[in-house]
């Protein structure tokens, strides 16, 4: 699925803040774009989304979880990021659980 700079495909998560779809806050931004492809937050209570740590998303379209670094500069110089999606382990399903059931 693809999005304004965000898109899923072939086990891979791309994002880029560009100027059209980097208009306010980063972490508002992500979480839209990202769930205009159907990829969601996971880990709420473990996760700070001020990009102190690494955030945690899910697909359940491609039942992949993405790790993605909030610091990483290359979204400040509007470059792409694209990370490899992994199959969940057993405290990721845990969390998924929690989180969307």
């Amino acid at each position: 699925m693809k999005y304004k700079g965000f898109e899923e495909k072939d086990g891979k998560l791309s994002i880029t803040f560009n100027e059209d779809n980097r208009k306010g806050d980063v972490v508002e931004e992500l979480v839209w774009g990202l769930g205009a492809i159907e990829v969601m937050v996971i880990g709420h209570a473990y996760t700070q989304m001020d990009g102190t740590c690494p955030a945690m998303f899910y697909s359940e379209n491609t039942d992949l979880v993405y790790i993605v670094d909030l610091n990483d500069e290359r979204f400040s110089k509007g470059e792409t990021v694209t990370v490899e999606g992994r199959t969940p382990d057993k405290y990721d399903r845990e969390v998924i659980e929690d989180e969307i059931a």
